[in-house]
C-alpha cells in the first residue's frame, strides 16, 4: 500500500471494502473461512450466563459455573462461590459435551449439586435443597430458572450439538 498524500481523509461511513479491493485489484476472503468466528458470535452463549457443570463424572456431581468467555464451542467457566477476581481455577469446557447444562437441568434429572472442594474451602455451603445456595454472609441465592431475572442461562436446545461445517 502506498500513502495517499493528496487525498482527503475518508470517514468510516464513506469507506467501502469492496471499492477498496477493486482499486488495489485484490479480492476479499470468502466468508466460508470465518464460519468458526460467526458461529461463536451467534452461539447465544453469553458472558455472565450461568451453567450447571459436572465437575466429577465418576460420582456424577455438579456445581454452578459462570461463563467468562465464549470461543466457538468452548466456554471459559468460573465456579460460583469463588471470588470473581480469583481466576486461578477458571477452566475451558466444551459446550456440546455431557458436562454443561442449563440451570434447572440437575433438578429435572435428579442430579446432585454439591460444591467442589475448591469452592467449599472458601466457605460456600449448599443447603439440602437442590435449588438454594447459602454463602458465607448467609444471603440466600435462588437458582431456579425464572425466579431471578438477573440469572441468565442458555436455552436447553443450545447444548445440542449442531454441525455448522
Amino acid at each position: 500500500l502506498q500513502p495517499c498524500f493528496n487525498c482527503s481523509p475518508l470517514s468510516l461511513s464513506d469507506f467501502l471494502w469492496s471499492k477498496y479491493f477493486s482499486i488495489i485489484n485484490e479480492r476479499s476472503v470468502s466468508d466460508e473461512f470465518f464460519d468458526h468466528y460467526l458461529t461463536s458470535v451467534n452461539s447465544a452463549f453469553e458472558i455472565d450466563m450461568k451453567l450447571e457443570y459436572c465437575y466429577d463424572t465418576q460420582r456424577d456431581l455438579y456445581w454452578l459455573t459462570q461463563i467468562q468467555l465464549v470461543s466457538h464451542s468452548l466456554v471459559l467457566l468460573h465456579y460460583v462461590g469463588i471470588p470473581e477476581d480469583d481466576t486461578s481455577k477458571d477452566f475451558w469446557a466444551y459446550i456440546y459435551g455431557q458436562r454443561c447444562h442449563p440451570i434447572g437441568w440437575c433438578k429435572e434429572n435428579s442430579k446432585l449439586m454439591l460444591p467442589p472442594p475448591i469452592v467449599t474451602q472458601r466457605a460456600v455451603q449448599p443447603t439440602a435443597n437442590n435449588n438454594t445456595i447459602l454463602n458465607g454472609s448467609d444471603k440466600q441465592i435462588t437458582i431456579d430458572q425464572g425466579e431471578n431475572e438477573e440469572l441468565q442461562t442458555p436455552a436447553a436446545y443450545l447444548f445440542d450439538r449442531v454441525n455448522f461445517f
